[in-house]
């Protein structure tokens, strides 16, 4: 303290000296310096606790963002395949229809056949 008063080069006698130490110890040791104390430490760890959930809510906040873009292009991925999957139906759609025209119009050939057959052969007979 001495020093300090020193370094401010402020003017005091001994007698005063001792009574700023003494009313500065007795500052340091009453009960509303220590509440202050007490206060400003609590303040300080409500700054940090703050700070630590501040932190904490930007890093849950970062992962459901990931999660919503990875659902996003799960979405976009799982309609293209739908999409591919629709194109690839109709594909087989119109070559059952065509394969339904080729067998239609075999079954008619296999009868015309028989026909022509059956006829021929009366002809022969006749």
């Amino acid at each position: 303290m001495k020093s300090k008063i020193e370094q401010y080069e402020i003017k005091l006698s001994d007698n005063e000296i001792v009574d700023v130490i003494d009313k500065h110890e007795k500052l340091a040791q009453s009960e509303e310096n220590r509440t202050f104390a007490e206060f400003k430490a609590s303040v300080e760890a409500m700054k940090q606790e703050l700070a630590i959930a501040k932190a904490r809510h930007a890093i849950e906040l970062e992962d459901l963002r990931k999660q919503a873009d990875y659902l996003e292009s799960t979405k976009m991925r799982k309609f293209a395949q739908q999409k591919d999957l629709e194109v690839d139906l109709s594909k087989l759609r119109d070559e059952n229809i065509n394969l339904k025209n080729k067998l239609e119009d075999i079954d008619k050939r296999i009868i015309l056949k028989k026909r022509y057959t059956i006829q021929h052969a009366n002809r022969v007979r006749e």
